[in-house]
């Protein structure tokens, strides 16, 4: 009996010493890390127990019959797939609010009445200030995974990354978690708290818009889509923009990738269409200061939406994209967990055609 105990005292002496530095040169993770702040985004890994010894049981592992032992033989970088990134960051022409912590309220204020003639008597009636407040939310979303080495040990561990496996699997997850928010989200997001998909995460722009076309505090320009028509059906939005949002430096006209091809195209047959030096994907309408501008947000929507500078609102809770990492055994189980909002400032400062 002494005798068994002293060898398992034994073996676990000798895999700490032995065992231990193999599955953390293996998994590129120490036994024991404290959470810590990772570089871009805030990336947070929480190991609570070290990786199981010898002989414990693996869960159920995936399919990796498609990884090749080429891979293995010659190296090589893990390529990722590309995606969108979030268009709308680093873009002044929206407004963001970077410390969303808590709802904020979107304030416009408006005057009264009008100036007139001097006369001694007081004319206050009707002239008092008006505000209109909208709400701007934002709402958490989170992408759970999964990360078991053990799959990947002959395969794409043996890779010359320079990074550690799992760094370069928790950057390619928030890399398309800002894509899927800029694909499915910032556009067409419709807020459903017991929803599985992207969209369902909180309301986009386009669906704000809608909801104000129903409320009547919108009324659509009646352009037609941008398609064959695509330079008359700009300047027919042109047409019904007030002049002081025509005047406005930055006044944009914003529309999907498909609406812009139309709209090249046309004016490319019609006029000979010049491109402008450092413009890509926007276009300065002829003798206007209104920029054409091509927006991946809003997918395949045949909305022109007119508007200026700081009017579309979005923002984050302050703590931008974090990674939460517990290990369970051998298993890293990973929550990405972002949160973000979108809202519209002023109404009366929007122009939408009549074409979804």
């Amino acid at each position: 009996m002494k005798r068994s105990v002293f060898l398992s005292l034994m073996a676990l002496v000798l895999f700490s010493i032995a065992g231990a530095p193999v599955v953390a040169m293996t998994t590129g993770l120490t036994l024991i890390q404290s959470a810590g702040a990772v570089a871009a985004g805030v990336l947070t890994i929480n190991l609570i127990n070290g990786p199981a010894v010898s002989g414990a049981l693996f869960v159920n592992s995936p399919d990796v019959s498609a990884i090749t032992s080429a891979f293995v033989q010659f190296g090589g970088d893990v390529l990722r797939k590309h995606v969108n990134m979030l268009e709308i960051a680093g873009d002044n022409f929206y407004k963001f609010y970077r410390n969303l912590q808590a709802p904020v309220v979107l304030t416009r204020l408006a005057s009264a009445g009008n100036i007139r003639p001097y006369a001694k008597a007081a004319a206050t009636n009707g002239n008092e200030p008006t505000f209109t407040d909208r709400t701007l939310t934002a709402h958490a979303g989170k992408w759970d995974f999964d990360i078991d080495f053990e799959e990947f040990r002959n395969t794409y561990l043996a890779s010359g990354e320079d990074k550690p496996f799992y760094q370069v699997m928790l950057d390619k997850y928030g890399e398309d978690f800002w894509a899927q928010v800029n694909d499915s989200v910032a556009g067409n997001g419709v807020r459903n708290a017991g929803g599985s998909a992207a969209a369902d995460v909180t309301n986009g722009w386009l669906t704000h818009l809608q909801t104000a076309i129903d409320d009547t505090d919108i009324t659509e320009v009646t352009t037609g889509a941008v398609s064959a028509n695509g330079v008359d059906a700009i300047l027919d939005m042109i047409g019904e923009l007030p002049v002081w949002m025509r005047n406005t430096k930055g006044a944009s006209i914003l529309m999907s990738y498909d609406s812009f091809d139309a709209f090249t195209a046309d004016y490319r047959a019609t006029y000979g269409y010049t491109f402008q030096p450092r413009a890509v994907n926007e276009y300065v309408m002829d003798n206007t200061n209104i920029r054409l501008k091509a927006c991946s947000w809003m997918g395949n929507s045949g909305r022109l939406i007119a508007t200026v500078p700081g009017n579309l609102a979005w923002g984050t809770d302050g703590k931008g994209l974090k990674m939460y990492a517990t290990e369970t055994r051998n298993i890293i189980e990973v929550r990405a967990l972002g949160a973000v909002g979108f809202q519209i400032a002023d109404l009366d400062a929007i122009k939408v055609s009549d074409v979804a």
